[in-house]
């Protein structure tokens, strides 16, 4: 899933996201190396625009 990280005017890959809330995200041309952006109260502080929602497979504990 990508977002655009509007503060810095730049598109992330979001690894790893709780309902909207990016809670780590990776570079396009750094992958492996992750950055993890400020929450207060469960939102994250800078502004981020999730682009695509991917279809989340996983139902039940089990993987489909």
């Amino acid at each position: 899933m990508q977002a655009y990280d509007a503060k810095r005017k730049r598109m992330v890959n979001v690894e790893r996201n709780e309902g909207d809330t990016i809670i780590a995200y990776s570079l396009p041309d750094e992958p492996g190396v992750w950055y993890f952006p400020l929450i207060v109260d469960g939102k994250n502080v800078e502004p981020f625009e999730i682009l695509g929602h991917e279809q989340d497979n996983f139902h039940g504990g089990l993987y489909l």
